[in-house]
């Protein structure tokens, strides 16, 4: 939505997943400077980033501006509630509000399914490797392959990552790079129906 739609769609209700990269602060911007309603849902903040003086300051303002104007300001478990409310969001609208999973979309294999042939891994979100670590679990691939078990195994594996971002060339070149390109597959934006199958469709989770 552009921001000619912002100005148009007065009853309209906005839900901004995020605060931080551009998209978002000139989104967030407008919707404050005219006034419209939205919430604002976030990840768990990052204490540990530093910027210089100024730019902190102009943060910390920009944030504590942002949140007054929004509805509530969401985010998942005490560590996300209490970063919200140390970045400036008013008490009273700080809301958390958990993540959840379906587990009747993904049962569990039946008992005595045969070993495949092939264990396939697989991760999901952006690549972005300061933010998701990809590259860390490329890295402990490498590493596990070269323990004498892995060579003595009967079976095969592959490393599946639905996601794109603007790490995702550098991933693949580090795949290269430790000699297991042909285990990491980068398969690009990937839709809710066909991640629901992937993931039903793989043997181990990794979230690094």
């Amino acid at each position: 939505m552009c921001s000619s739609d912002l100005a148009k769609e007065r009853d309209a209700f906005f839900v901004c997943a995020g605060w931080e990269n551009r998209t978002f602060i000139v989104m967030l911007t407008i919707l404050r400077i005219l006034g419209r309603d939205y919430i604002i849902w976030t990840d768990t903040p990052n204490p540990f980033r530093r910027g210089g003086w100024l730019k902190e300051k102009l943060r910390g303002a920009w944030v504590r501006w942002v949140f007054k104007g929004a509805r509530a300001v969401m985010s998942t478990g005490r560590p996300g509630v209490e970063g919200m409310k140390r970045y400036g969001a008013p008490a009273d609208r700080v809301v958390n509000f958990p993540f959840f999973l379906d587990l009747e979309a993904y049962p569990p294999r039946p008992a005595g399914t045969p070993a495949p042939a092939k264990i396939r891994m697989v991760s999901s979100g952006r690549i972005i490797h300061r933010v998701k670590g990809h590259d860390l679990a490329v890295r402990a691939l490498a590493e596990a392959l070269k323990d004498p078990a892995f060579k003595d195994a009967p079976v095969d594996c592959e490393y599946c990552i639905a996601g794109t971002g603007p790490d995702e060339k550098a991933l693949i070149e580090l795949s290269k790079e430790l000699g297991i390109a042909d285990k990491v597959r980068c398969l690009g934006w990937t839709e809710p129906g066909d991640l629901r199958k992937l993931m039903c469709e793989s043997h181990i989770l990794v979230h690094p």
